[in-house]
């Protein structure tokens, strides 16, 4: 999920404290994504 819907191989960092921000948020969104995408296949 992070790889392929954050792009997050397509990112440059400059220091390590924005990629551990910039991971953690990756990390909620694609956590969220996942769920909905779940939750999409139980509705149909």
């Amino acid at each position: 999920m992070l790889k392929s819907a954050c792009k997050v191989q397509d990112q440059l960092f400059r220091t390590e404290e924005r990629l551990q921000k910039a991971v953690l948020i990756q990390s909620v969104i694609a956590w969220r994504i996942m769920v909905l995408t779940l939750l999409g296949r139980e509705v149909q």
